[in-house]
């Protein structure tokens, strides 16, 4: 199972920006979909502007935050 997890930077709004970060997972998930990755096994997640991975106060900052993450689960 792969969650796809979207972020965004603070800029705009909390809602926005948990409606982007949404959108940018979905994107992610869609592709990997139409390469031939079941429907079920991944998950789109938005996680909006929490856990940035630099500070928003530079434009560099804000660009890191604006990423999408791809955690895979190994069954044993």
């Amino acid at each position: 199972r792969i969650q796809i997890l979207g972020f965004t930077d603070s800029t705009g709004s909390e809602a926005f920006n948990d409606e982007l970060s949404k959108n940018r997972a979905e994107a992610v998930r869609k592709v990997l979909v139409s390469r031939g990755l079941g429907e079920k096994q991944a998950v789109a997640i938005g996680m909006g502007e929490q856990s940035p991975v630099a500070p928003n106060d530079t434009v560099e900052g804000r660009s890191k935050n604006r990423r999408v993450e791809l955690h895979i689960a190994v069954a044993k």
